[in-house]
């Protein structure tokens, strides 16, 4: 998933080149236990090889930045059956997942930031090591921003008449079929 993750950031950065931002990538959500059920707090952190950073590399809103932006696996991948991957002698092993996209932006930065985002987000992503890579056009969009900030950040300062950051959720279904690399004898 990473490197589907890597194609993302890199599309966002180059659809907003003049916005300072900061693009976490591929991360996951962990729980901060401080004791008590109740105070547990929902945390994430980077994937460095493999491995959540749970020290250095915690997401957070960062007012130094115009545009944060971090992606989450949610669902898969498994298994798709599809006629179209029926080739030749040997069917295609195509793969599906549900990554979340969490896109933070200044409010400065517009309401229609969100809506130009969708307008323009790529339905293929070409990258070494995939046959393909198919994003589904129809990309849920969670916009309550109270909502998203609960569910990544915990019940921290958030304050909806003063919070300055707009932050949207986007549910992305990816099919992707892996190349085989054939083995030598």
């Amino acid at each position: 998933m990473i490197d589907i993750v890597d194609q993302i950031d890199q599309w966002t950065s180059s659809r907003y080149p003049s916005v300072n931002k900061r693009l976490w990538g591929y991360c996951e959500l962990m729980t901060k236990t401080t004791g008590t059920p109740s105070s547990d707090q929902p945390m994430p952190v980077k994937i460095i090889n493999g491995q959540a950073d749970r020290g250095t590399n915690q997401v957070s809103l960062d007012d130094r930045y115009e545009l944060i932006t971090w992606v989450r696996l949610t669902n898969g991948p498994f298994r798709v059956a599809n006629e179209d991957d029926e080739w030749g002698i040997k069917e295609g092993n195509r793969k599906s997942a549900t990554l979340r996209f969490v896109i933070a932006h200044k409010v400065e930065l517009g309401e229609n930031l969100i809506i130009e985002l969708l307008r323009d987000f790529p339905d293929r992503f070409t990258i070494d090591g995939y046959d393909f890579v198919y994003i589904d056009a129809d990309i849920d969009t969670d916009s309550d921003h109270e909502s998203v900030y609960e569910t990544e950040l915990g019940k921290t300062a958030y304050e909806k008449h003063r919070f300055n950051w707009n932050i949207y959720a986007l549910e992305i279904e990816v099919e992707f079929v892996l190349c085989e690399v054939e083995s030598s004898p």
